[in-house]
């Protein structure tokens, strides 16, 4: 399923950039290795903010369910 998102996120990411970057965007990876940086940083957000709010059985199942 992952690797599906990854998927959606650089068609998402592609419908945004001009043709010319668009076709670049598809024989690199730079869309990717910036979807896969957000994606970091999304996670680490909801970690630090759940980390307060959840004990630590209910955090595990959460992360769990995020992936």
């Amino acid at each position: 399923m992952r690797r599906n998102q990854s998927f959606e996120r650089q068609q998402f990411a592609e419908t945004r950039l001009p043709k010319k970057e668009q076709n670049a965007a598809r024989s690199g990876s730079v869309v990717e290795d910036t979807s896969s940086t957000s994606s970091d940083k999304r996670q680490r957000l909801i970690r630090e903010y759940f980390d307060n709010v959840f004990s630590e059985d209910e955090l595990e199942e959460f992360e769990h369910l995020l992936v």
